[in-house]
């Protein structure tokens, strides 16, 4: 996912899980730039996510490598989609577990 579907993501997830947290948040001014530093968080993962895999495969001396050039960047493709969908449950849970007293606009 791109940043702002991922920035998309959270807000509809706010909105839904936190409806009044959201409607405070939008009202005070700080709702934007608290998702977008919550997506960023999430990027941030995902990315060090997918050089670890690539760091550790590239150390792998693997015949299937050799056979399919391919596989080296799916499994990379693989382990960062995991990452984004871990990332994305976690951001997901740090909204749901939010307070009024517990948010950025208080």
């Amino acid at each position: 996912m791109t940043f702002n579907q991922l920035l998309q993501t959270l807000r509809l997830a706010m909105q839904d899980k936190q409806p009044q947290l959201y409607k405070q948040m939008e009202a005070a001014g700080t709702l934007d730039e608290w998702l977008e530093n919550l997506t960023a968080q999430m990027v941030q993962q995902v990315s060090e996510a997918g050089m670890q895999a690539a760091s550790a495969l590239s150390l792998e001396h693997n015949p299937q490598f050799e056979a399919d050039p391919m596989a080296m960047p799916r499994k990379i493709e693989t382990a960062t989609k995991q990452a984004e969908e871990i990332a994305l449950q976690q951001a997901i849970e740090q909204i749901e577990a939010m307070t009024t007293e517990s948010s950025p606009a208080s």
